[in-house]
């Protein structure tokens, strides 16, 4: 998007306006302009609305010393009197022949 004659003018007097140390009333009055458009102008070259791009920087990372910690907490299945703590990653074959075998219990 081009920008108009006047963008270029009121980011001229914005700066003007920034560096005077004036109140806003003091130099609107000055300059014989009407606080609520110098107000707009400014919103309008705010830093995050002007088109400057940063550059991206990338650095890496070394995550060989990082720890995993594991919030997960362990699925506890009862049957009968027995109980037994299951954990992610647990062997489901040895799980199914321990459940028949209490429930064959019980």
């Amino acid at each position: 998007m081009s920008r108009t004659k006047a963008s270029y003018i009121w980011e001229q007097r914005v700066t003007d306006f920034k560096s005077s140390g004036q109140t806003a009333q003091m130099w609107c009055e000055s300059k014989k302009i009407r606080p609520a458009t110098l107000r707009y102008w400014i919103r309008v070259f705010k830093p995050s609305n002007t088109t400057t791009e940063k550059a991206t920087s990338w650095i890496s990372v070394d995550t060989s010393e990082l720890k995993v910690i594991s919030k997960e907490q362990p699925l506890i299945v009862k049957i009968g009197n027995a109980s037994m703590e299951i954990n992610s990653g647990f062997n489901k074959d040895l799980f199914s022949k321990v459940t028949e075998l209490l429930l064959s219990l019980c």
